[in-house]
């Protein structure tokens, strides 16, 4: 489709053809492509981490009074309703551009976490929660020995779907706050010299990217329920 449209066209400066597209591959896969690469990696890992250990937090309060959750419900609700755009340009103003991408790919990563985990421990079977109350033994060991084993499958399955979905979150984030060596200025700097065959180059990176993580989402989830059933 894209040949077709850029032999119709005929502008190679907006719609470059495929073989000048791969070409910009070049300049992705030199070091200052991996470096930004690596940094929006980076930037990732580290709210994917920060967004865990404040679910960890939140449902480690659920499991002891599961009446402490009314008090986050509505912050999360709060978190996934709010516009996209919005928060990014109110994080902005707030923070700048080099925080910004990390905050921002929280409040989206965060909301999806905390849903995962609290379905995860809603679906325990309650003979054995019940049980659990009447064992006289330390919340932790609760913790450790009982429910971290029966959620790890719903805890790797949430790494994975947020990680795709982080990315995009990630990269747009540091679009907008043109953050420093990142995939996101990459884009802004394609954008702004209208190198087109660079922009799309990049693009088809991210979603191969996307789809691999998306196809090892779906391989886990069909194993797991093999495994189960």
């Amino acid at each position: 489709g894209w040949i077709i449209l850029s032999d119709v066209k005929n502008n190679q400066l907006i719609f470059p053809g495929v073989k000048q597209i791969f070409i910009k591959f070049e300049n992705i896969f030199t070091s200052t492509g991996l470096k930004a690469f690596g940094f929006s990696l980076y930037r990732l890992l580290i709210s994917i981490a920060f967004s865990f250990f404040v679910s960890f937090l939140v449902m480690l309060l659920y499991i002891v009074k599961k009446w402490t959750f009314g008090f986050f419900s509505p912050i999360v609700k709060i978190m996934r309703s709010v516009p996209f755009v919005s928060f990014s340009i109110f994080v902005l103003l707030i923070f700048g551009n080099k925080s910004s991408p990390y905050i921002i790919a929280t409040l989206v990563i965060m909301p999806i976490v905390i849903d995962g985990l609290k379905s995860g421990i809603d679906s325990i079977d309650k003979n054995l929660t019940d049980d659990l109350a009447l064992l006289d033994i330390g919340i932790w060991k609760k913790i450790f020995q009982v429910y971290l084993p029966i959620l790890l499958p719903n805890i790797i399955t949430l790494v994975l779907q947020i990680f795709g979905l982080g990315f995009k979150v990630m990269v747009m984030g540091e679009y907008l706050s043109q953050t420093p060596i990142s995939i996101g200025k990459e884009l802004y700097n394609a954008k702004s010299y209208l190198e087109m065959d660079l922009l799309i180059a990049w693009t088809i990176v991210i979603v191969v990217i996307t789809s691999i993580v998306e196809f090892f989402v779906n391989l886990f989830n069909n194993k797991y329920r093999n495994t189960v059933y």
